[in-house]
């Protein structure tokens, strides 16, 4: 009983990523701003900013913004920045390449703090259906695989013989 008042919430450190996972994840985010952002190259300081986003040491930062959740929230929040751009661009403001990509980061990192809030949520959301899975109860195919017997050994095992069921229909005619 103690032990289902016990439940396990899930933290942020339970998703936490390691170092090679984090490295590809940091590649999928340059491919993707490569091709979001239209752009064939970046210069070096995009990454330097980049790696104290994820540091944390950028101007503002209160804490580090680890490279999956600035790709997951950049890809969440891209509509929303595209309907910024179309914004933007109505009212006069045209901005583009390098800027943009300076100006959407701005835009992430004012977010951050709701971002990290939502996955917090998020977890715990999770870790809810979770519990209420293994709550259940499940079919144990194995189990009943075991039990049933094929239909071959059914026939085989059974005492009756065919030839008194032919000589019991001819019979009737």
């Amino acid at each position: 009983m103690e032990e289902k008042n016990e439940q396990k919430k899930l933290t942020l450190e339970d998703v936490a990523y390691t170092e090679e996972e984090r490295r590809d994840i940091k590649l999928r985010l340059t491919d993707w701003i490569y091709k979001q952002y239209d752009i064939s190259f970046a210069p070096k300081h995009l990454f330097i900013r980049l790696n104290q986003i994820y540091q944390g040491t950028y101007k503002g930062l209160d804490k580090p913004i680890p490279p999956e959740d600035l790709f997951d929230m950049w890809q969440r929040k891209w509509h929303y920045l595209e309907k910024v751009h179309v914004k933007n661009e109505s009212h006069g403001k045209h901005i583009e390449g390098l800027s943009l990509i300076w100006y959407d980061i701005a835009i992430l990192l004012s977010k951050y703090d709701s971002y990290l809030n939502w996955k917090i949520e998020h977890l715990a959301e999770i870790a809810e259906q979770m519990k209420r899975y293994k709550d259940e109860e499940h079919i144990n195919y194995t189990k009943i695989a075991e039990n049933t017997t094929p239909t071959t050994q059914k026939l085989q095992s059974s005492e009756v013989d065919i030839d008194d069921f032919l000589d019991f229909a001819y019979e009737e005619k």
